[in-house]
């Protein structure tokens, strides 16, 4: 009994896909109350974890199948692409003054608390995009 090439390669292990989600879920909960950590320091810290993040990425690309990896190119290209064009009406109502009045209730209010909405708006539209996307590539083919 002759045994495929991909069934003999040895699997990662998926611990460190565990230890990175709890790591990034800490330093998110330690952001978003600003009371434990300060922000210089996170946001530091996010940059020095970041090759350690794409190396485990890496892992975890490697461990998915042919079908889930091209649920999450797709679900990216038009999900991610669906949700920027979401970020047009912020940036219609930035240009004729109600920008500040959307963002005062999340608690920005300065220059650079303005644009860092605009930066976290763009992402958060994208990674929304993305999760509708995704969802419904399976639901599809299901």
């Amino acid at each position: 009994m002759s045994s495929s090439p991909s069934s003999s390669r040895r699997k990662p292990p998926s611990w460190p896909l565990l230890l990175a989600l709890v790591g990034v879920v800490a330093v998110a909960v330690a952001g978003l109350s600003g009371r434990v950590i300060d922000g210089k320091f996170i946001g530091w810290l996010i940059l020095l974890l970041l090759p350690l993040t794409l190396f485990i990425t890496g892992l975890w690309w490697r461990r998915l199948d042919e079908a889930a990896r091209e649920a999450h190119k797709w679900a990216w290209y038009w999900g991610a692409t669906g949700g920027l064009i979401l970020v047009l009406p912020l940036l219609i109502a930035l240009d004729i003054g109600h920008g500040a009045d959307m963002a005062r209730p999340l608690g920005f209010v300065g220059g650079d608390e303005l644009i860092m909405f605009g930066m976290l708006s763009v992402l958060v539209l994208q990674v929304l995009g993305y999760a509708v996307a995704w969802a419904y590539w399976w639901l599809r083919r299901r």
